[in-house]
């Protein structure tokens, strides 16, 4: 009796293999070789070359199946240090690439811009619809990064909901011309959700991914 293991990938056992949706691992190909060698025809047995062919596939096969197990446990790992990495933000004030202020009760809602160039800047708040409720002209301004708080009121003086808003800021030089501009959201770390395997911040209401996450620093009041 004369097993092929070469011939694995024929027709009819690759029918085999759909219909039992099984993989080949390098235990039951070691089986089959051992079966091969165990009822191989006495009067017409193996040849050296193709026996040391198989034993370089077991091989291949076995290192490939290793560097799986490898990159999985890294994974794991990568996984962990991430999970440890985030809980770390907790309670910590952070700058958040992005254009959203959240706005609490007693607390002004925070952001953040940079621009490379000196310009005239109007800031401009908006609900979640994105209708316009305020507009701050915060005049000329050098290059660099620039902060500032709002205080939740709307532009006729009303306090408005709290709740999540977006903002941006226009700058323009001189000449007219209108200048690019970065913004970003500051605000505390409050929670931190670690289901799904990539942990998640959240600014209040506001999710945070962290490598959206551009400066951390301790609370003014600690």
């Amino acid at each position: 009796m004369f097993i092929d293991t070469m011939g694995i990938n024929s027709p009819t056992m690759a029918n085999a293999d759909t219909q039992s949706e099984d993989i080949l691992g390098k235990d039951t190909f070691l089986t089959l070789l051992v079966a091969q060698l165990r009822h191989q025809d006495p009067l017409n047995p193996m040849e050296g070359t193709e026996f040391t062919a198989q034993l370089a596939q077991f091989s291949s096969l076995e290192q490939l199946q290793n560097v799986n197990d490898n990159l999985s446990n890294m994974q794991v790992n990568q996984a962990e240090e991430l999970i440890f990495n985030a809980m770390d933000f907790m309670g910590k004030e952070v700058d958040v690439q992005g254009n959203d202020l959240t706005l609490a009760e007693d607390t002004p809602a925070k952001g953040g811009f940079s621009m490379e160039a000196s310009g005239d800047c109007v800031l401009t708040v908006f609900d979640v619809h994105g209708t316009t409720v305020k507009k701050i002209p915060m005049g000329f301004m050098e290059p660099g990064t620039h902060s500032f708080e709002w205080d939740g009121t709307g532009d006729d003086g009303s306090t408005l909901e709290e709740g999540i808003y977006n903002f941006a800021v226009t700058a323009v030089d001189g000449t007219g011309q209108a200048l690019p501009v970065e913004t970003f959201m500051s605000g505390r770390v409050d929670r931190v959700n670690i289901e799904g395997g990539t942990p998640m911040l959240y600014v209040g209401d506001v999710p945070v991914t962290l490598p959206s996450v551009r400066n951390v620093r301790m609370p003014a009041e600690t």
